[in-house]
């Protein structure tokens, strides 16, 4: 944990930073459970997430690793629970695409990806023929699949109050 601000009985840390350099990066272990989830360019699963967060400014890169945490904390705890169908989470379908090594649009950008087309198999249940049944994916995987051909990210409640708090309201 990297301590950002201590006044009197107040201390405000951050976990999962660290810097390398003048810029700082984000490590944390990966949930027993969840390494398939997370896989490197050769294809092994993972064990530790290690990635640049491209700033060299302390606070940013505390905001950044809270973000990437929560989403990462989403994904592990849908997957560990086995509750993929049940709740809809945007903070799991940008888990998702992270996890993949993929970003929002990145359907239209690289159409032709052999990566792209392996991750969409894998959310709507394998490959078809043309004219083959193919079941509906669940909700979860659909919205996944629309924010990676681009569509907005659905804003909730809990984003607001976040704004909210955020703007000193």
């Amino acid at each position: 944990m990297i301590l950002l601000f201590e006044s009197g009985a107040f201390r405000l840390t951050a976990k999962y930073i660290q810097k390398k350099g003048n810029v700082w990066y984000f490590r944390r272990r990966i949930a027993v459970g969840c390494e398939g989830l997370h896989r490197d360019a050769a294809g092994k699963p993972q064990s530790v997430l290690f990635f640049s967060l491209k700033t060299g400014v302390q606070m940013e890169a505390a905001k950044r690793a809270d973000e990437h945490a929560r989403r990462q904390d989403a994904l592990w705890s849908n997957h560990l629970s086995g509750t993929d169908i049940v709740g809809i989470d945007p903070k799991v379908a940008l888990g998702r695409l992270e996890a993949a090594g993929l970003k929002p649009g990145d359907g239209l950008r690289y159409r032709d990806s052999p990566a792209l087309d392996d991750f969409v198999q894998a959310l709507t249940g394998g490959a078809y023929e043309q004219g083959e049944y193919r079941p509906a994916p669940d909700p979860q995987s659909r919205l996944t699949l629309d924010l990676l051909m681009g569509n907005q990210v659905p804003r909730t409640l809990s984003d607001a109050q976040e704004k909210h708090v955020a703007l000193g309201k």
